[in-house]
Parts: C-alpha cells; structure tokens; sequence
C-alpha cells in the first residue's frame, strides 16, 4: 500500500519524445537524450513512480525490466492523452 512518503519522495515523469529522442538506463539512472545524445533529463530509478509516455514511442526489454526491477509502471498515451496503454508493476 502507498503511504503518504511514498508520494512526498517519488516522482513522475511526464515524456513526449520528439524525433530522435531516446530513453536509456545507466546506473540506475533512466536518461532522456536528444537525437545527439545531450542529455535532456535524468533521474534515479529508486525514486521513480511512473513513466508516462505521450505519442509514439519505440519500448525496448531494457525499459521494461527495469520497471520491474524498481517498482514504477509505464504508462503509454495516444497524442490526444487517451491512455492506450498500461504496465503497472507493485511497489
């Protein structure tokens, strides 16, 4: 059950890629980097809630295995925020 902590220290990651955008893992750590590999965002997975995705999106394993191994759930949204998709895993 989430408890109020869980709210004041985990965070939401609300990513609407653009062309060239990737969302890669490196010490526990999710990164968003541009088509020229700057890094645009950066964040521990130990305080990840969710991950919500709008518009078109490429999910690799390595994005889903993490999510399990850490305890946050993707959510994936059309262009028009209808959620279209869902992978929820249990803190």
């Amino acid at each position: 059950m989430l408890t109020e902590p869980d709210f004041i220290e985990k965070k939401i990651i609300i990513a609407m890629p653009q062309k060239g955008d990737k969302i890669s893992f490196k010490n526990d750590n999710i990164i968003i980097t541009d088509m020229y590999g700057k890094i645009k965002f950066q964040l521990t997975c130990y305080k990840l809630f969710a991950v919500f995705i709008i518009g078109g999106f490429t999910l690799t394993t390595g994005i889903i295995e993490k999510s399990k191994k850490f305890g946050f759930s993707i959510v994936l949204f059309t262009t028009t925020f209808k959620v279209y998709e869902s992978i929820n895993y249990k803190m």
